[in-house]
């Protein structure tokens, strides 16, 4: 890259080739490119390699991450959806703790140890498989009982399709939902 001396984006280039095995350095590339060479870090952002938002992300983690006494590729086998998950609240002083927990966790469960979230007593899923149509109403449907939209879908799903059923049961068979 012209102007480049330092290298910095020629090696996050060559990391992004391979980078769910160099997590934490491309992170701390991306991270130095950012601080370093700001005109070369806007470039970065048009390339297709890492979307913008990842990017963004893996600076976050190199920041939170790069004082730690936490041998790298420790980090790298966690990925980066984990180590994002934690870089907002991990300090020299909770890191063992929350690290062990990452290690042991899916990602929906460590969202859940971080938010002190209990999960549902043997919480069970439904997977649907809707044409446009029936998903079109079947979210007007959800929006009208409490699902709020935003922009990653629905939230407030469940609450809501219970809602729908304990209605429905309620006037078909007329039972008392409560």
């Amino acid at each position: 890259m012209p102007g480049d001396d330092s290298g910095l984006y020629q090696r996050a280039v060559r990391l992004a080739l391979d980078w769910k095995g160099n997590i934490f350095e491309l992170a701390e590339t991306l991270s130095a490119l950012r601080a370093d060479h700001p005109a070369q870090f806007a470039d970065w952002l048009k390339r297709p390699d890492v979307s913008r938002r990842r990017t963004y992300y893996l600076v976050k983690i190199a920041e939170a991450y790069n004082e730690l006494p936490i041998a790298r590729d420790r980090l790298n086998r966690l990925g980066w959806t984990k180590l994002n998950e934690m870089a907002e609240i991990i300090t020299e002083a909770n890191a063992d703790e929350l690290i062990a927990l990452a290690e042991r966790s899916t990602v929906v469960e460590l969202r859940r140890g971080l938010a002190m979230e209990q999960p549902a007593e043997k919480a069970c899923s439904m997977v649907f498989h809707l044409d446009a149509e029936q998903h079109r109403d079947l979210s007007k449907a959800l929006i009208l009982n409490g699902a709020k939209p935003g922009r990653r879908g629905l939230s407030n799903k469940e609450a809501a399709i219970t809602q729908m059923a304990q209605l429905f049961l309620a006037s078909k068979y007329k039972i008392n939902s409560h």
